[in-house]
C-alpha cells in the first residue's frame, strides 16, 4: 500500500480531532484544561489509533466491494489498492495497549468499558450494520459522541459530559445520513442505505430530527449555568448551520455534498463551544 494511500486512509486530521475531543471530555470533567499526563495522553492516543484502525478497515472493505463492481468513488479517484491488514492490526494492538495504560493510570474502569464498547461497535458496524441504513448511521454517531465520554471517564463521567456526548452523537448521525444521500448513486446495488430504502426526502427529515435534537441537547450546559454566553452563541450558530444545511438537502439531493461539509463545520464550532465551558466562564 503506497505511503500516500496509507496516510489518506488513516485520515490523520480526523484522528487528531478525535484526540482533541477526548482531551475536551477530560477537561470538562475536571473543570479546567486537562494536563496531558499519562492517563490523558494514553487515552488520546488510544482513541486516535482506534479511529485510524477503523478508517483503514472501512477502506479495506470498501476497496474489495468497489473493485469487484469496478466503480469509482464520488471524488473520481479509484478506491485505494493494497493490503493494509498488517498496519490495521498494528494500529489495533497499539490502541489496546494505550487503552490499558490509560485505565491503569486513571484507575477508571469506565474508561476501559467505554473503549471496549467502542471497539465492539466498530467490529459490529463493519460486519453487520454498515449496509443496514439507519442502524449503521446510529453506530457511527455513537462512536463520534463516545470520544467525549471516553475523555470524561478518566475522572468519572458526570451528567454534563454525558449530555454533550449525546448531543455530538446526534449531530454526527445527521451528517452520516446526509453522506448516504450524497453517495446514493455510488451505493446503488451495493448497499441498502437509509435514503435508498425510504428516499432522500424522508431521510433528510430524519437527519433534521436528529440534528435538531442534538442542538437542543447542546443547550443543557446553559440550563445548568455551566455554559457561558460565548458557549450559548456558538452552539446557536452551530445549530443554525446544521438546520439550514439539512433544509438545503430537502430542496435537492445534489446539495448533500456541501451540506455534510457544513454540518462538519458546525460540529467543529460545537467543539469550540465545549472548550469555552472550562476556559471562559459560566453564566451566573
Amino acid at each position: 500500500m503506497p505511503l500516500l494511500n496509507v496516510v489518506s486512509s488513516i485520515r490523520p486530521v480526523n484522528c487528531l480531532m478525535a484526540a482533541i475531543a477526548i482531551w475536551i471530555g477530560a477537561s470538562i470533567s475536571s473543570g479546567k484544561a486537562a494536563s496531558i499526563d499519562i492517563a490523558v495522553s494514553s487515552g488520546m492516543f488510544s482513541g486516535a489509533a482506534l479511529l485510524a484502525f477503523a478508517n483503514l478497515l472501512n477502506d479495506h472493505n470498501d476497496r474489495t466491494i468497489d473493485l469487484r463492481k469496478e466503480l469509482y468513488v464520488h471524488s473520481n479517484h479509484r478506491i485505494r489498492h493494497g493490503n493494509g491488514l498488517p498496519l490495521m492490526f498494528f494500529l489495533l494492538a497499539i490502541s489496546m495497549v494505550a487503552a490499558v495504560i490509560c485505565v491503569i493510570s486513571s484507575r477508571s474502569l469506565w474508561a476501559g468499558a467505554i473503549f471496549a464498547f467502542a471497539l465492539l461497535l466498530v467490529i459490529i458496524y463493519e460486519e453487520k450494520l454498515k449496509e443496514r441504513g439507519l442502524p449503521g448511521n446510529a453506530v457511527v454517531g455513537i462512536l463520534s459522541g463516545s470520544l467525549f465520554l471516553y475523555g470524561g471517564s478518566f475522572l468519572g463521567p458526570g451528567p454534563l459530559i454525558v449530555i454533550i456526548s449525546i448531543s455530538a452523537s446526534l449531530a454526527s448521525m445527521a451528517r452520516e445520513i446526509i453522506k448516504d444521500i450524497q453517495d446514493m448513486s455510488v451505493d446503488e446495488g451495493l448497499r441498502s442505505t437509509l435514503p435508498m430504502k425510504i428516499g432522500y426526502e424522508r431521510s433528510s427529515l430524519i437527519a433534521l430530527g436528529s440534528g435538531s435534537l442534538g442542538s437542543i441537547a447542546s443547550f443543557y450546559p446553559i440550563l445548568t449555568a455551566e455554559g457561558g454566553i460565548v458557549y450559548a452563541v456558538l452552539v446557536l450558530v452551530a445549530g443554525l448551520f446544521t438546520f439550514i444545511s439539512i433544509m438545503k438537502v430537502l430542496e435537492h439531493p445534489d446539495n448533500a455534498r456541501n451540506s455534510q461539509n457544513i454540518i462538519k463545520f458546525a460540529m467543529v464550532v460545537s467543539m469550540v463551544a465545549y472548550v469555552s465551558i472550562f476556559t471562559i466562564g459560566t453564566i451566573r
